[in-house]
């Protein structure tokens, strides 16, 4: 058995080692550079969350103060507008009130024209 060395099969030993030591460096690399990709996308990502964040707080707010102003014109609404039955109960008073003014005024009629009987 003969354990001698030629420089061609030293050369078929060491040229894929050096290839495989550049291709790990390389990928090394790429490594790196993934993993300062990867945490910039995750501070984009955070940020992104935020801004998502006080839009909908935004929202909320605005939700909530049309909320506010719409209880308001329904309050004013109620205290402007009548009701149908209110204004039957209004009319019914009036016409109520003007027979009773009505029968004063007949009484009153019929004191003087008794009064002017009398004299």
């Amino acid at each position: 058995m003969d354990w001698t060395i030629n420089i061609p099969t030293l050369m078929g030993v060491i040229a894929p080692g050096i290839g495989v030591v550049i291709w790990l460096a390389r990928v090394g690399e790429r490594v790196a550079t993934n993993a300062v990709h990867i945490e910039e996308l995750q501070q984009h990502k955070e940020n992104e969350h935020r801004d998502i964040r006080l839009e909908i707080a935004a929202v909320k707010a605005q939700v909530s103060i049309l909320g506010e102003r719409l209880n308001d014109i329904r309050l004013e609404a109620a205290r402007s507008y009548v009701t149908h039955e209110a204004l039957i109960n209004i009319e019914r008073k009036v016409i109520e009130e003007i027979q009773r003014m009505e029968k004063r005024l007949e009484a009153q009629l019929d004191r003087a024209i008794e009064g002017s009987r009398q004299k």
